[in-house]
């Protein structure tokens, strides 16, 4: 049974990942600051409270890992955190946690892994971006710069540990139907319904829809299967 760590899966894109590996008999380690409820009564699910914020929580946590499966076959790079704010109205405070939960945290979590993945010679990396990576939207400045940097970075893993047989791969996913994006657009809601503004956000998308959390997973579950490197797939929406 091979092993996937996954940061974030307690909520939206990583828990719907973790569900997809689970249900195709895969080790699903779950490091988040909670736990996920809906897994918690998987016999092939661990969960280890971690926060990538923290370099020593993240280092701890894939020590554990190791120690229990002896090897980490695919890591997918999930958690992060929104902010709907310009230049101008993005704090110190704001813009440090960001960076160290959308940036910071995705270089520990694979810093980490990488040297078990290497003595082994295979692995998968998988980060989880944003349309952000390559556009730019409007109020997004410090997500938008976080999501670029993690494009850059996953390419650079590509590239240095190809000869390793480690892949390191980037999903753009665009506008999902997550928790976050609810909030987003009832901050945008003025006069507009929340169902007039979901379905002008819909009407933006190519397929009149905005996407969903398993069709990020359906992506990450191919990318763990194939040998497909230093790629940065969009989905269509």
């Amino acid at each position: 049974m091979k092993t996937v760590v996954i940061s974030g899966a307690s909520s939206e894109i990583g828990k719907f990942c973790a569900l997809k590996f689970l249900q195709n008999n895969y080790f699903v380690y779950n490091l988040d600051i909670n736990d996920c409820n809906s897994l918690i009564n998987k016999d092939n699910y661990r969960y280890i409270k971690a926060d990538v914020k923290d370099h020593e929580s993240i280092r701890s946590a894939i020590r554990e890992i190791v120690k229990e499966r002896y090897e980490i076959d695919i890591l997918i790079v999930s958690a992060e955190k929104h902010l709907s704010a310009n230049v101008e109205d993005t704090t110190d405070e704001e813009l440090f946690d960001i960076l160290s939960i959308n940036l910071c945290g995705c270089f520990w979590l694979i810093k980490e892994t990488i040297p078990h993945m290497r003595k082994c010679r295979k692995g998968k990396i998988i980060t989880i971006g944003s349309d952000q990576c390559l556009i730019t939207k409007n109020n997004l400045s410090v997500y938008g710069m976080t999501k670029a940097a993690l494009l850059s970075l996953t390419k650079s893993i590509a590239l240095d540990y190809a000869k390793y047989n480690i892949t390191a791969n980037c999903i753009s996913a665009g506008t999902i139907d997550t928790p976050p994006y609810k909030k987003n657009i009832s901050a945008e809601s003025c006069d507009l319904t929340m169902k007039a503004i979901e379905q002008e956000k819909a009407t933006q998308q190519p397929i009149a829809r905005v996407g969903r959390p398993e069709e990020v997973a359906i992506l990450a579950f191919f990318l763990a299967s194939e040998k497909v490197n230093g790629q940065f797939l969009k989905p269509p929406y």
